[in-house]
């Protein structure tokens, strides 16, 4: 079971994650995949999201 306090934790992340992708001239999409989006996460399940970009380059290399 998860809190209702861990639910908005991950709902205030995803709207941030939102926020950050729209901004982004080369994100075309941003999905979220795993126990999250089934419906089925526990208080452990981590945040798991597909980013797809046309500049696949420029977030595999650094930290920024």
């Amino acid at each position: 079971m998860v809190t209702e306090e861990r639910t908005e934790e991950v709902k205030r992340l995803l709207a941030t994650m939102r926020e950050w992708a729209q901004e982004q001239p080369d994100v075309v999409a941003l999905g979220l995949v795993g126990s999250w989006a089934y419906g089925k996460p526990r208080m452990t399940s981590d945040l798991d999201v597909a980013l797809l970009t046309e500049e696949q380059e420029a977030y595999l290399e650094g930290d920024a």
